[in-house]
């Protein structure tokens, strides 16, 4: 999760999606990676943004093979305040939470 103040250029986006290191990190282990924006009227803590996320996980898992106790949520910058907001907000589809500044 990140973002909640702006909203990225194609370019940063056409960027993050190709040229993120984590890709070839997740590829050699198996992993897939979702990466849910925030944006100037979408924030994490507002009421649209954590259900957006409990149903994210969900969907992911109809259409892929995924093992529920290697689901992890980070966040870095406002995407952190939506892990810990996400990890107090009660029962979640995930296994554990990261938030990084």
């Amino acid at each position: 999760m990140h973002c909640s103040s702006g909203v990225p250029s194609p370019a940063e986006v056409q960027a993050f999606r190709f040229d993120n290191p984590m890709l070839e990190y997740a590829r050699a282990r198996g992993a897939l990676l979702v990466y849910p924006s925030g944006h100037k009227d979408f924030a994490w803590f507002r009421p649209e943004g954590l259900p957006y996320v409990a149903k994210l996980v969900p969907a992911v898992k109809r259409v892929f093979n995924v093992d529920d106790d290697r689901v992890h949520v980070v966040g870095h910058s406002d995407g952190a305040s939506g892990c810990y907001t996400l990890s107090a907000w009660g029962a979640t589809p995930v296994a554990s939470f990261g938030a990084i500044n």
